[in-house]
């Protein structure tokens, strides 16, 4: 699964504190527990506006258990997300989700 974030307003450091301290956090639970095989946040250097969010799954189930797995996770962690300079989520972001079938890994 990859998101692409936009970053809106030039709001670079909320967006990756965001990530970092929310979405990171959470597939660390998952990777642990196995609900997932891995994770990667990335930004474009040239681009920091744009940010790439990957989470692989090594196999189907994964892929169906993930909703399920994830409500777990949310529950194991700190109630609401942590943000910087209280900006919302919906104040410096639009995320778009990438659909990718029959990616195999080695």
């Amino acid at each position: 699964m990859v998101d692409e974030v936009t970053v809106l307003n030039s709001n670079e450091d909320e967006a990756l504190y965001y990530y970092q301290q929310n979405w990171a956090k959470a597939r660390e639970i998952a990777k642990e527990r196995g609900y997932i095989q891995d994770f990667f946040l990335l930004q474009n250097d040239q681009k920091p506006e744009s940010l790439l969010l990957i989470t692989i799954l090594k196999n189907e189930s994964q892929k169906e258990s993930l909703e399920e797995n994830f409500r777990k996770v949310f529950q194991a962690m700190p109630p609401g997300p942590k943000l910087l300079n209280r900006k919302k989520p919906n104040e410096f972001r639009e995320v778009s989700t990438l659909r990718f079938t029959n990616v195999t890994t080695p």
